[in-house]
């Protein structure tokens, strides 16, 4: 099973209407190597990049601030049934 780890940070949250539902969007970037020894591990392998999520869950984006740094896991889903 593939697991990736990356290392972002939150750049803006958008806010807008999708139908009748605000939406919440989420933009970030991958962190730069600025002499946190663990930022320029994960800078050296992804030195650029960009994640962008939205959704109309209000709640899912209340604890997110900006500027601060979060990890993204990326794994695979295994199939319905198993």
């Amino acid at each position: 099973m593939a697991r990736i780890i990356c290392k972002f940070k939150l750049d803006a949250i958008k806010r807008g209407l999708y139908g009748s539902e605000e939406l919440h969007s989420l933009e970030m970037s991958p962190v730069c190597s600025n002499g946190n020894p663990e930022n320029s591990k994960f800078w050296k392998w992804t030195p650029c990049g960009k994640f962008e999520v939205s959704t109309v869950n209000k709640s899912a984006t209340d604890s997110l601030e900006l500027g601060k740094e979060y990890y993204i896991v990326i794994t695979d889903v295994k199939p319905e049934g198993v």
